[in-house]
């Protein structure tokens, strides 16, 4: 069913993509991981364990229509999103390298969502968000191409190939549970510009952007409401060139009654259609135990790189 789902959902991108309007496409991949540059310059930062949240990889597209079927300035979005969290059991005084044994979660989900955010915030309203979306809790195998299987992979040619010193193969434990479940997404939010300079852009560059939503999700307590507050700016700009900076934060209020912090900080550089970004997200407060996650204090290191056509 997850399966068949994702192949309708590509395909109704593929027919959107190639109709007869004028549309502005973005397409992005993005890179989560609690070991910044993945340890391979140690030098420079390394984390002696890879658990917690672990890694995850993102691929999102977003159409916005100019004219045609949609109104001027609404936006459609399909995210495609594999994240793993991961729990150390070796046992106490023991080193099993490089066969760590470690249990796993891994999430895989498919998220739409429209909202009229551009159109919204060329005249200061309020602008809202609605999202619908499925997914998958697996632990019990590690097989695939979600997040468990990426890091497997990953692991065993880093191990093979790169730094076999320092690269753990694990010794996955599984599980018994591979469910599918459904998701549901409603928004109301803000934008507030710093100035004009932007005010051509399809895109959320130089602003304050703030939103409060509520995700319904249908298992283990993974619904939550929240609260996000970022900041946009640019720092220098030259002709089609843009360095800027981003500040985020995001309350989860969830639904075993966990609540946590996000603080995210971060740089970009933009040239024309192409945009690439990094930075560094700081968790406080309680991880969602009951849904999914293990606790882990590491900073989180993202890099994304987005294209728009």
């Amino acid at each position: 069913m997850f399966k068949k789902a994702m192949i309708f959902v590509l395909a109704l991108t593929q027919s959107i993509a190639f109709a007869d309007f004028n549309t502005e496409i973005t397409v992005s991949a993005k890179l989560r991981n609690d070991n910044p540059f993945l340890n391979l310059f140690p030098d420079i930062a390394y984390e002696d364990n890879d658990h917690g949240f672990t890694q995850a990889l993102d691929g999102e597209v977003t159409y916005v229509a100019e004219d045609g079927i949609f109104a001027e300035g609404e936006r459609w979005n399909i995210r495609l999103n594999s994240e793993v969290y991961t729990k150390d059991i070796t046992p106490e005084g023991e080193d099993l390298f490089p066969n760590d044994p470690q249990v796993f979660n891994e999430v895989t989900r498919l998220d739409a969502t429209w909202d009229n955010l551009l159109e919204s915030q060329r005249d200061g309203k309020i602008y809202y968000l609605v999202g619908a979306g499925l997914g998958k809790f697996n632990n019990s195998d590690d097989s695939g191409w979600g997040a468990i299987g990426q890091q497997r992979r990953w692991h065993v040619y880093k191990h093979n190939n790169l730094t076999p010193e320092t690269t753990s193969m694990y010794d996955n434990q599984f599980g018994d549970l591979n469910e599918t479940f459904f998701t549901s997404k409603v928004a109301i939010g803000k934008v507030i510009a710093f100035d004009e300079r932007m005010a051509d852009c399809q895109c959320e560059i130089n602003r304050i952007k703030i939103e409060a939503g509520a995700e319904y999700v249908s298992i283990r307590n993974g619904s939550k409401t929240y609260l996000y507050v970022g900041i946009d700016k640019p720092i220098v700009s030259y002709g089609n060139h843009d360095f800027g900076v981003n500040f985020d934060n995001k309350i989860n209020f969830h639904q075993s009654g966990d609540k946590e912090l996000r603080t995210y900080g971060g740089i970009y550089y933009k040239y024309g259609s192409f945009k690439i970004k990094t930075g560094f997200t700081k968790k406080t407060g309680e991880n969602n135990l009951d849904f999914y996650e293990y606790t882990d204090d590491n900073d989180i290191w993202m890099l994304e790189v987005e294209k728009k056509f």
